[in-house]
């Protein structure tokens, strides 16, 4: 037996010993419960600025919560190939990586926070991805046109002054024929520092929007714990596709 030979066996037998579902099913706990530690130490002293969405990922078969795949799912189904996209708030940069990618797309992300621009890039870095630590009310995009922006989680962090200049900024770079595509948790919660405004209906959210866009249109979904609106913003009816157009409101001015 020569030495490629029993290589090839010794593989074999070592991949016997590796491979085995009981391994498997004591990695995928291990994981589960690191991520539910950090996600303890991100929370237990107050809502954090970005979440790590690995714990999402990895706690999902103890959550057994979908709506976390939801965002990235509607917001990938009006991208395609070389489309210029703009991730708004991006935060770990996880929908990017895992759901924007694959559609061809070339990617730009922008947040404010420092920490999450590092962790983005050090986890989630890909040829087709930009990362931008910028402020979305002060500073300029990183290019002055784009097909779709995404906008998730976020609506409610401005103030309605910020979220006037920011809407506009966006509406400027996507002009007649772009998509803004949002995520955002409907309910009521008292305003503080960090969530200045909220969203108590999908009524609510669509009005806030409407100065902006001839056509809004909304998914809802409901997971235990919250109520969840998925938002298609456009001059153009067509990028609606199967959401529901919630009305279509006379542009103000």
């Amino acid at each position: 037996m020569g030495p490629k030979r029993i290589l090839t066996y010794a593989q074999r037998i070592l991949e016997r010993f590796i491979f085995t579902e009981l391994l498997a099913s004591a990695c995928a706990k291990y994981l589960s419960q690191y991520y539910n530690h950090l996600q303890w130490e991100q929370w237990h002293k107050g809502s954090p600025e970005w979440f790590d969405h690995r714990i999402d990922l990895y706690r999902w078969p103890d959550h057994l919560n979908p709506h976390w795949v939801e965002r990235g799912t509607y917001s990938k189904e009006v991208m395609f190939p070389g489309c210029k996209v703009l991730d708004l708030a991006s935060g770990d940069g996880f929908y990017a990586f895992y759901f924007y990618v694959a559609t061809g797309a070339s990617i730009d992300c922008i947040d404010l926070n420092p920490k999450a621009i590092r962790h983005a890039e050090k986890y989630h870095s890909h040829p087709s991805i930009r990362h931008f630590e910028l402020d979305a009310v002060k500073d300029g995009f990183p290019r002055t046109s784009y097909d779709v922006i995404c906008f998730d989680g976020a609506l409610d962090h401005f103030s309605n002054a910020q979220l006037d200049i920011v809407l506009q900024k966006i509406k400027n770079a996507l002009g007649s024929n772009g998509v803004l595509t949002c995520y955002q948790e409907i309910g009521y919660h008292p305003p503080d520092d960090e969530h200045p405004v909220c969203f108590q209906t999908e009524e609510e959210l669509a009005e806030r929007l409407c100065p902006y866009f001839k056509f809004i249109g909304i998914i809802t979904t409901s997971t235990p714990g919250r109520f969840n609106a998925y938002v298609r913003c456009s001059d153009s009816e067509e990028k609606m596709r199967r959401f529901r157009i919630h009305t279509e409101f006379p542009k103000l001015g």
